[in-house]
């Protein structure tokens, strides 16, 4: 039972008053019953059911931020299937989103939560190098630079070879990584 409990969502009681009050808890939503049972429709009333609950949530700036960070990803692909591999748009956006995440810290009064949220930035930090391995960077910039101070240390063809093709490999998942 104490796994159970743990694993839980806290909502403010705030917040449940309100949707008790407004019936929505108890089954009273009126604006989404009237919605068609197509997928769209079914998109739609999600949204209407869930809208005051977003909008409680993203009021705060950390929320948004890290609701901005776990769909960075769709974005960027929505973005590459829509501008092509080649493009800098994806690349661009896909930066500034970061750029805007980095900005942003949060502050705790805890300091568990401190230490807690002081590594995740670290590890988003790191993550940054990322970038060299995306589609217009890395065959612009990353795999030349990379091919020439190969040359220069004099590493045998098949190591370059090697190396190259793992860089392509990873380039082309990086979005998973």
């Amino acid at each position: 039972m104490d796994a159970l409990q743990k694993e839980k969502i806290e909502i403010s009681p705030d917040y449940t008053a309100k949707y008790f009050v407004n019936g929505i808890l108890n089954g009273k939503n009126n604006v989404s019953e009237n919605i068609p049972s197509s997928s769209f429709g079914i998109l739609k009333r999600f949204l209407y059911d869930n809208l005051d609950f977003l909008k409680l949530m993203l009021g705060n700036l950390g929320n948004f931020v890290e609701l901005l960070y776990i769909i960075r990803p769709l974005l960027y692909l929505v973005l590459m299937s829509v501008f092509k591999k080649k493009s800098f748009v994806p690349f661009i956006f896909n930066v500034l989103i970061d750029a805007i995440i980095l900005k942003i810290k949060r502050k705790e009064k805890l300091f568990d939560n401190q230490k807690t949220y002081f590594q995740e930035y670290k590890y988003r930090i790191s993550r940054l190098s990322v970038y060299l391995l995306r589609a217009p960077i890395f065959s612009l910039i990353t795999k030349p630079f990379i091919k020439k101070i190969l040359k220069v240390f004099r590493v045998p063809t098949f190591l370059v070879d090697l190396v190259m093709s793992l860089l392509t490999y990873y380039s082309n998942i990086h979005f998973i990584l």
